[in-house]
């Protein structure tokens, strides 16, 4: 729901890129911030950060992006519902607050947001995706944020890695997003533990539904490494990239499977994992909550994608997070810089992440008990093992890159290419 996409208007990338900007950017955003504003209170990380400064006074307005096409009414009713009972809560530490909020469609966020800033309108915080924030630091609509404003100690480094850039930061992590296996606790009681297990549980009968782009299917490239992964700014080293190569090799055989579904619209398998057509489902954290809209908790079963013995899987992580904008006048950005601090600090983590069993902190001191929390124990250990992207490796500066990978990929998938000469495509610079 809330993020800017990359570079332009964002279409070109949200097509080029396939599921990976849909799953971790436009759809990522609905779930992801609303119920981590619900918390309340003050913590002790909040208590000492900004107790020097005048109590914020005045009205701040935040945007947040929306993808008509993944975000339903209802959840975005609830969103902005939420985010008032934040700014509520708030405001009872600083009665003179005033919190304003407004929807923004996705394909106009960014050019909207520059041109309402040199009228000097525009609003003081943006709700975004970490892949938002290079096309917008270079449209210069951000202002980095101000060193002492919290502890930056207090956030994960895979997350602080997707919005550093020249030694500064330019938002503050809320939280992430990671996939895990999702199945139907009322078909199957628990799933095995390797690939080869799941081939013959799927021979079964038992539908097993694989998200099909390259990022998307990151996650099993991992499980065929000769070592740990880890993406810099040359995309991915000839280690990884044979990974991926043998990885494609057992998603080419795999297609060829019954009852094993390979698709690039992961919202349609989302919904056949919902109508209870397929019983498994590599699914996002993001969708959990979807899913949790319509089914008990008790039904909804998630397991960790290291499905290889020995090797651990290569989940992707995409950040969600908050920037502060340039147009403020002083008194704006004091209350704009306190309410960020406000709600990245511990006990409004710890509140949302005990209150949703999909929530992943980006404040690495909050720790969810995985004996109380199933669900978010498993996400919570798969973001462990997630892979990060920096912040110069942000997908909308290498378009035509992502497209031509995604293409192979799909090749491969259908028959028409190697995983081989797939392989040489993302070598190609």
């Amino acid at each position: 729901m809330s993020d800017a996409s990359g570079a332009g208007d964002e279409k070109g990338l949200s097509k080029q890129s396939g599921a990976w900007v849909r799953a971790w950017l436009s759809r990522v955003l609905a779930v992801g911030i609303s119920v981590f504003l619900l918390g309340c209170g003050s913590g002790p990380e909040q208590g000492s950060e900004g107790s020097a400064d005048p109590s914020p006074e005045g009205s701040i307005l935040i945007w947040h992006r929306v993808d008509d096409d993944y975000i339903s009414p209802d959840q975005q009713a609830r969103f902005e519902q939420e985010l008032l009972l934040s700014a509520d809560r708030f405001k009872a530490l600083h009665p003179r607050f005033r919190l304003l909020q407004q929807a923004v469609p996705a394909q106009a966020f960014s050019s909207r947001l520059t041109s309402e800033i040199r009228k000097g309108l525009g609003p003081d915080l943006v709700i975004l995706s970490a892949e938002a924030l290079p096309d917008l630091v270079d449209r210069d609509v951000l202002d980095a944020i101000p060193k002492g404003l919290v502890p930056y100690g207090r956030f994960r480094e895979a997350a602080l890695r997707q919005i550093r850039h020249e030694n500064q930061l330019w938002a503050l992590p809320l939280n992430v997003h990671v996939q895990a296996l999702c199945y139907d606790r009322r078909k199957l009681n628990e799933l095995p533990g390797t690939l080869t297990e799941l081939q013959t549980l799927a021979a079964k009968g038992f539908s097993l539904g694989f998200p099909a782009t390259l990022f998307d299917s990151f996650w099993g490239v991992g499980l065929f490494s000769e070592k740990p992964i880890r993406l810099n700014d040359e995309r991915m080293d000839g280690a990884t990239i044979r990974a991926w190569q043998d990885w494609m090799g057992w998603q080419r055989e795999a297609v060829k499977l019954p009852n094993i579904v390979f698709s690039p619209e992961v919202r349609q398998l989302e919904d056949a994992f919902l109508r209870q057509e397929l019983p498994m489902m590599v699914c996002g954290s993001y969708q959990v909550a979807r899913i949790l809209s319509r089914w008990s908790e008790a039904d909804l079963g998630l397991k960790g994608l290291s499905l290889r013995q020995g090797q651990q899987a290569s989940p992707l992580l995409e950040v969600v997070a908050v920037g502060l904008v340039k147009r403020s006048s002083a008194r704006q950005r004091l209350a704009a810089e306190q309410f960020l601090a406000f709600m990245t600090n511990q006990q409004q983590q710890t509140l949302a992440s005990t209150s949703q069993p999909w929530f992943i902190s980006a404040n690495r001191h909050v720790m969810v008990d995985p004996r109380l929390h199933r669900l978010q124990g498993v996400l919570a250990a798969e973001s462990a093992i997630g892979i990060s992207l920096p912040y110069s490796e942000r997908l909308g500066r290498q378009q035509d890159w992502v497209k031509a990978a995604n293409g192979a990929y799909r090749r491969v998938l259908a028959g028409e290419m190697s995983p081989s000469a797939a392989a040489q495509v993302l070598r190609q610079p």
